[in-house]
């Protein structure tokens, strides 16, 4: 029907848009867990020396950093695990509908 199709082209749309920006918001997330230990033994944060780690200062930057890490990075990375897991066990059955939907990660290595 043409609402079904009309959802797997949304659903693949929105993988696709995640897919791409993945790697950045991983970096992103990360960014205030990247500590530089300076000679005086003092850490500051790599991408902005001026602030120390683990100071008041410190505190904003690991709380966008676990909410992105929380909302964005990890669904997603659950939604490709589940999704290659199952993978194989829909895939020999002939339900073609799973490899539809997640067609932004599967369409590089179909043969």
């Amino acid at each position: 029907p043409r609402r079904a199709s009309t959802t797997i082209i949304l659903w693949n749309a929105v993988g696709l848009i995640l897919f791409l920006v993945f790697l950045y918001m991983v970096r992103t997330a990360l960014w205030p867990l990247l500590c530089v230990v300076h000679p005086t033994e003092q850490a500051t944060m790599s991408r902005f020396p001026s602030i120390r780690c683990w100071d008041q200062d410190h505190l904003p930057y690991l709380g966008v950093s676990l909410l992105s890490l929380l909302v964005v990075v990890l669904p997603f990375l659950s939604l490709c695990t589940h999704a290659t897991l199952r993978q194989r066990a829909f895939a020999p059955q002939g339900k073609h509908y799973f490899s539809r939907r997640f067609r932004f990660l599967f369409l590089r290595w179909s043969g």
